[in-house]
This record gives structure tokens, C-alpha cells and sequence, in this order.
């Protein structure tokens, strides 16, 4: 076969050498790909980051990043996620949001069966189910450290279009202590690219499904080929755990509780 012929090492080389190293190593990736539901046959990814991801979709290379359009607004960090917020934008507009690349509950194959389980949601496709009341409240704990009372609906799952992508949005209510956070919640799939996200209000009120369009202004979806070379193809060691979600009043718990001690 090709290729196992001999490989020169002159000048002319070591792009095809590179070419041949980087299949092997391509082929050994899927133990090595990032903790998440990988839909599609032939996705692996190389980079992964609560708002970024690269790797192969087959043969070709994929990357997809989330960028700031809208200058109001920033990025911070979060357990598992990453936080959008805009400070200056006022009721009755989104203020923040926490976002992940991957699917809502974020959990091991076996996890997610059992889940599906408990709930009934064994048919369901994985949009969909990431909508459901106990897996946005699972996807929440991944995202952002913080596991609430409860999440009730607070509308049907609705077909919505966010960053030139197809997903499924509903209005949600999460209860914790004091008064309830209202919100939104988002889930989207496109091959490799997968994208659950919760949105709200700086005062915590009721958002309606139409709010979106406030996140397709203020943020943007990129998507690009990159090129990896070979220290890329290289097992990393995980990322370093990032800080809590400020969520309404579990902030302001927080905040107290550091005053205390």
C-alpha cells in the first residue's frame, strides 16, 4: 500500500511525513476528545473551551467560536461555562447569559441513559431533551456550579434561529432560595457544533422567546477551517476549574457568606 512505502527525509518531505503522523494520531483521538455528547459519526475534537471548539468532522477540519458583536457586552468566567453579561443594558432587555458548548446535561453515555430514563425522554431527540425541566437543571449544575430547587417551564419548546443556526428555546422559571429567576433556555445542533445556553433579565423577570433576537445582536457565531500541527494533536491535561455563576440571590449569598468567614 502507499503507505507503507519509504518516507525520504529530504527538503521535499516532511510535509507528507507530517501528513501520515497526523492520520495516526487522528485515528487514536476519540479517547482523548473533549467529556461530551458527540452526535454525528466522524467528530473529534482537538480544542475545546465552554465557547470554542475545534477539531475534525471527517476528514475536514471544522472550529466554531462565539465573539462579542455588541460592545455593552463581555465575556467572564464561570465553573464549567462562560458567562455573557452586559452591564449597562437595563429591563426589559438580557443582561447575561451562561453558555456551553455541548448539550444539557452534560453527561457520561451511561449518565444520559439513565436519565432518560427516570424522565420518560428515551425517544426524544438530544435537542430536545436538553429542554427538559431535570436536564436543564443538571446542565446548569455543569455550567455554572449552582443546582436549583427546581426548573419549572414556563413555555412549550419553541423552533427559534440563533446565529444562523436551527435550535430549540423555552421560557423557564428556577427556583432557589428567595424569589424566582425567570429565564430563557437554549439548545442547538449543527453536526459537530452543539450549544445549550440559559439567558436573563439583570432583574431576574420574565423573558419571552422573542428576547433572543437581543443575544443574535450582541453576540456572533464564527466559524472557520483551522490548520492543527502535531503539538496540537497532543493529549492535553484538563482546564483549571473556573469560578461560580453570579445568579440573583445565589450572589449575593455568595458574597455574604465570604463576609462571614
Amino acid at each position: 500500500m502507499r503507505m507503507c512505502r519509504p518516507v525520504g527525509t529530504g527538503a521535499a518531505r516532511p510535509p507528507r511525513l507530517l501528513v501520515l503522523l497526523t492520520g495516526l494520531l487522528y485515528a487514536g483521538l476519540l479517547g482523548v476528545a473533549v467529556a461530551q455528547a458527540q452526535p454525528f459519526e466522524g467528530c473529534r475534537y482537538i480544542n475545546s473551551g465552554p465557547i470554542g471548539a475545534e477539531g475534525f468532522d471527517g476528514p475536514d477540519t471544522f472550529g466554531v467560536r462565539l465573539s462579542i458583536r455588541d460592545g455593552r457586552w463581555g465575556w467572564g468566567a464561570a465553573h464549567g461555562g462562560a458567562i455573557a453579561g452586559c452591564p449597562s443594558c437595563a429591563p426589559p432587555n438580557i443582561a447575561k447569559g451562561i453558555m456551553r458548548i455541548g448539550l444539557a446535561p452534560f453527561y457520561a453515555p451511561s449518565d444520559d441513559y439513565q436519565l432518560r430514563a427516570e424522565t420518560g425522554q428515551q425517544e426524544v431527540n438530544p435537542v430536545e431533551f436538553a429542554l427538559h425541566p431535570r436536564a436543564i437543571a443538571v446542565g446548569m449544575r455543569a455550567m455554572a456550579n449552582f443546582t436549583p430547587r427546581a426548573i419549572a417551564p414556563e413555555s412549550d419548546i419553541t423552533p427559534v434561529t440563533l446565529f444562523g443556526t436551527a435550535g430549540l428555546a423555552r421560557a423557564i422559571r428556577v427556583e432557589s432560595t428567595g424569589n424566582p429567576v425567570y429565564g430563557l433556555a437554549l439548545a442547538m445542533q449543527d453536526r459537530c457544533f452543539a450549544l445549550f445556553g440559559m439567558f436573563f433579565r439583570e432583574d431576574n423577570a420574565p423573558l419571552s422567546i422573542n428576547d433572543l433576537q437581543q443575544i443574535d445582536d450582541a453576540l456572533q457565531l464564527d466559524r472557520y477551517q483551522p490548520r492543527f500541527n502535531l503539538e496540537q494533536l497532543t493529549p492535553r491535561p484538563p482546564p483549571r476549574p473556573w469560578i461560580d455563576f453570579p445568579l440573583g440571590d445565589a450572589r449575593r449569598q455568595r458574597e455574604e457568606a465570604e463576609k462571614r468567614r
